[in-house]
């Protein structure tokens, strides 16, 4: 964020890189910065595939041939809707678990099965635990379906097999070494998987999979039955697949591109109630960013500090009377997570501050029995950026003393690599490269915290780091105009795997300097006649006051809290400039 001018400010894309753009831009007829923002990404694009990226398809999914477990759960979901049996549905506490977990039970529900649907709370831990698959084993469910889950938990599967339930596992996490004892088991990442992209998060697999399920069941029918169309689950699948940072290329890019646009997304009664929150009208555009920075947190916030049935429910709600009451308590809940997620920043920003040694290490491993342990992954993102590392941070139950914590990556270190080569020493973890969740004995931190370092450092030096910062053209505050937005927009959706733009603005003058949330500076910045608002996240106490003389990369987007035809800037970096 804050920073001094970075030494090598390099345009991402070459000159032959930007007129072979540009020759693209005119023979597909899209704007040449959209094309340079894709091209300079996913340079081995031929104009053949600039041309789907463009028009992204649900036609360009690839079928799950090949994908293993598919079939199987197919006939096992068959046979329960054919003999009437009950399905249990059980999911994360995060948004990809809450988000899967709303599409396969409100899919079955609308094609008649008697579903009971739950997800996680942070009290039970992550993923499937053994007092859940009682639950839906003494709710005489006789098929169970975890949803961004059940990898590792074979306690829980085994246990449902001896009471003679049948299960399916949906899920993307690594897989350990040995399968989980389920009936069906999807998960992209195992062994023996033909289906080629890999990237699915658990909402993508869950809406592949009922998609299939309606292929399947009209088929049986012979055209006899109505059966609700899948398309109707877009939305769900795009928040998913956004919130939960998966690459957005590929399939996930065209759930994500035809999420944000179907119809569902302003009709399901719980995101009508978002929609209002974050001021977005009927006639603005529903971004990757509305659903990452308003929509996601509001998703997570109820299971990082307790069950998370308030967030299935805001997803499942049948009406906006029925969501009204829901959202006010998410929003109250998620105040409280931004509190508790203030202190553990606060007080881990405290103790590397003091140390003179931290800033030497190559990685951050902080524990305190003080934090809730439901904030320390999103407590572990804002660390990592900060201080430009991966973060592991740790809660301590008091009753067994166990530390439970989650890990966040930085620049190309791949966390659930570091777990998984420090587990002689943790009771168990999962996750995937970019964010992973662990817990182990209390007397086991001294040597865990030497380890993640020791494993952080072999990854660094295999790593060919390149130290320049990448912007994609350098644009005045006059240029910054809503066409170029919508030009911009034109290129998207951005998120993992494909950077939103960073444009670079050279001099301009702070008019205007504020703090809100008592940790965000917002600026109002001008340059030759021209303002615009400016926010910079997590930096409120930066050095920057009226009339200093700013440059800065940037994102911009529109400003719907001011109307939708304004422009903000989210500054990415900035530094002071002599000019």
């Amino acid at each position: 964020m804050f920073s001094e001018r970075p030494p090598l400010l390099s345009p991402r894309a070459s000159e032959a890189a930007a007129r072979r753009a540009d020759d693209a831009s005119r023979a597909l007829d899209i704007p040449a910065i959209s094309a340079r923002l894709t091209l300079s990404r996913r340079p081995e694009m031929s104009v053949e595939e600039l041309a789907r990226w463009f028009a992204p398809k649900l036609a360009h999914l690839r079928p799950p041939t090949g994908m293993a477990g598919f079939e199987e759960a197919l006939d096992l979901l068959v046979d329960a809707i054919e003999r009437g049996v009950r399905v249990g549905v059980f999911g994360d506490y995060d948004a990809d678990g809450v988000t899967s977990t709303s599409i396969v039970s409100t899919f079955l529900r609308a094609v008649g099965v008697d579903v009971v649907a739950a997800v996680a709370s942070r009290s039970g831990g992550y993923g499937f635990h053994l007092e859940a698959a009682r639950e839906l084993q003494e709710a005489k469910c006789g098929l169970v379906i975890t949803a961004d889950c059940g990898t590792s938990d074979h306690e829980s599967l085994a246990w449902l097999r001896g009471a003679g339930v049948k299960t399916i596992v949906i899920d993307h996490h690594q897989v350990p070494a040995t399968d989980p004892p389920a009936d069906a088991f999807i998960n992209p990442w195992q062994r023996g998987c033909a289906f080629e992209f890999k990237f699915l998060c658990s909402a993508g697999v869950a809406f592949y999979l009922c998609a299939s399920l309606r292929t399947r069941l009209r088929a049986m029918a012979g055209g006899e039955r109505s059966i609700p169309d899948p398309r109707a689950w877009l939305d769900l699948a795009a928040i998913g697949t956004v919130c939960d940072m998966v690459p957005l290329i590929g399939e996930n890019r065209v759930l994500v591109h035809q999420g944000l646009r179907s119809p569902s997304m302003r009709r399901r009664p719980g995101l009508q109630a978002l929609l209002r929150r974050g001021r977005v009208g009927a006639a603005d555009e529903v971004t990757e960013n509305f659903v990452a920075f308003t929509v996601g947190p509001r998703l997570n916030a109820p299971g990082r500090i307790g069950p998370a049935d308030p967030a299935l429910q805001l997803m499942c709600a049948g009406s906006a009377k029925e969501a009204a009451p829901i959202l006010r308590a998410v929003e109250e809940i998620n105040r409280a997570r931004k509190r508790f997620q203030q202190e553990v920043v606060a007080e881990a920003g405290a103790a590397i501050d003091s140390d003179p040694s931290s800033l030497e290490r190559h990685a951050i491993a902080l524990s305190s029995p003080r934090w809730m342990h439901g904030v320390v992954g999103i407590a572990a993102s804002s660390l990592a950026s900060r201080y430009a590392r991966p973060a592991f941070v740790m809660s301590e139950d008091e009753v067994s003393g166990e530390l439970r914590g989650s890990a966040r990556t930085h620049g190309a270190i791949d966390v659930h690599r570091v777990l998984k080569e420090t587990s002689s020493l943790l009771i168990r973890h999962g996750g995937h490269t970019a964010a992973a969740g662990f817990s182990l004995e209390r007397a086991q931190l001294g040597a865990f915290t030497r380890a993640v370092e020791e494993a952080v450092t072999r990854q660094k030096e295999d790593l060919v780091e390149d130290p320049a910062v990448y912007f994609d053209g350098e644009f005045g505050l006059g240029d910054v105009v809503p066409a170029l937005l919508r030009d911009i927009r034109r290129a998207g959706p951005f998120g993992q795997g494909f950077a939103a733009p960073a444009l670079l603005c050279e001099g301009a003058r702070v008019r205007m300097r504020k703090v809100f949330a008592e940790q965000h500076l917002e600026l109002v910045l001008e340059q030759a006649g021209t303002e615009h608002r400016a926010v910079v996240f997590g930096e409120g106490a930066a050095p920057i006051n009226p009339g200093d003389r700013v440059s800065f990369l940037y994102e911009p987007e529109f400003d719907l809290y001011r109307g939708s035809d304004r422009v903000s800037l989210r500054i990415l970096r900035i530094w002071k400039s002599a000019s």
